[in-house]
């Protein structure tokens, strides 16, 4: 499947990591034409994606992480880049807020 989702979608490495439990599936169980292409939505009909938490991230780089052997210091270094992604977006959101 990762090979699949490598190839056909153009991914690199870095962003398939990225992709959440719920990407993933979508991609891979997309509908499909005849051909073997992904049959796109008809337009104004796109299913509303959910955002993604720290904690369905860090899920599926441990997962991702783990069927590609990466290295236990990789995965480490890639949680807490992931950890702090977050915790800057929720300093900006509370800066945000103390604007008013």
């Amino acid at each position: 499947m990762v090979a699949f989702l490598l190839h056909e979608h153009r991914l690199t490495l870095a962003e398939f990591v990225t992709l959440t439990d719920w990407q993933i599936e979508k991609l891979y169980l997309h509908a499909r034409d005849d051909e073997g292409r992904i049959e796109m939505a008809e337009e104004g009909k796109t299913a509303a994606e959910p955002s993604p938490t720290l904690e369905s991230e860090l899920i599926a780089l441990d997962r991702v992480c783990a069927v590609l052997r990466v290295p236990t210091e990789e995965v480490s270094r890639k949680r807490q880049e992931l950890k702090d992604k977050y915790a800057r977006m929720a300093e900006g959101s509370s800066s945000n807020d103390d604007t008013d």
